[in-house]
């Protein structure tokens, strides 16, 4: 039996690469502001950050599963984007206040 996925499953399939490649990119935008590289090194790293950028979007099949997943089961839909509402406030609480 093939199981359906959510919609929280769904929405973090979708941007998991635009979240990984986003915070990689800016590592090695670091690694070049920081490190004293050699020429090889340097183009090594624009090179991979070039890549990163021409690779990191979403295929389409996994931006379409997000709102399939919603319309599937709306009410907990709903329920999952309120606990993460809830979830990103009570961080942000006890981060920053």
């Amino acid at each position: 039996m093939e199981k359906q996925l959510t919609f929280m499953q769904a929405l973090l399939i979708g941007v998991a690469l635009l979240i990984f490649s986003f915070w990689l990119f800016f590592f090695l935008w670091d690694l070049i502001l920081t490190e004293i590289l050699d020429i090889f090194g340097f183009f090594i790293i624009i090179f991979l950050m070039i890549s990163i950028v021409l690779a990191a979007a979403p295929s389409a099949v996994d931006v379409l599963n997000i709102p399939y997943a919603f319309k599937k089961d709306p009410k907990y839909s709903c329920y999952q984007i309120l606990l993460l509402v809830l979830s990103l406030t009570s961080c942000w609480f006890i981060l920053f206040v």
